[in-house]
């Protein structure tokens, strides 16, 4: 879906971060020709027809939140409630899989939902940091790049250093 607003540029990002999976070596774009975030699938798993993006398109890739961030974003979510369901919170992260676990725990304590806003908060914050970070923008109703881009070519990359 085309970005409107940079509020849908964040909220894109953001779900692209969060959603993000090493699984069949998908990687998501920002593709500033198409004006819109999605995912590169692997051929191998998709019709030539699907591929995306398209030969010529300009693209920033958006890379995945490392794990131990994420792990963080519980920790300061743990901190923030009271003294007994934190340490409940922190049992669950101290074990194998914590992220399970923790999901498991802040359900059985009632605070799914709140760990999902609190969650949702903080990729949004994320996507924001990725946006300084890029120099990525919403400028005139249209998403663009102050900073490096990628001209996308079949298979391959080739590296711009300005748009």
């Amino acid at each position: 879906m085309k970005i409107d607003s940079r509020e849908h540029l964040v909220r894109e990002i953001a779900d692209a971060m969060q959603s993000f999976t090493n699984e069949f070596d998908n990687r998501w774009f920002l593709n500033l020709t198409e004006q819109e975030v999605g995912i590169r699938v692997d051929p191998y798993y998709c019709d030539p027809d699907c591929l995306w993006p398209n030969n010529g398109d300009k693209v920033v890739e958006i890379a995945p939140v490392p794990s131990h961030e994420a792990f963080r974003a519980m920790e300061a979510f743990a901190d923030e409630q009271p003294r007994p369901i934190a340490e409940k919170l922190y049992r669950a992260l101290s074990g194998g899989r914590p992220f399970a676990r923790f999901k498991a725990a802040a359900d059985v304590l009632d605070l799914l939902q709140d760990w999902y806003d609190y969650q949702k908060s903080w990729y949004m914050k994320k996507a924001e940091e990725w946006m300084q970070e890029n120099r990525v923008y919403f400028e005139d109703g249209t998403v663009v790049c102050k900073g490096n881009t990628m001209t996308w070519f079949d298979d391959h990359e080739d590296e711009d250093d300005e748009p």
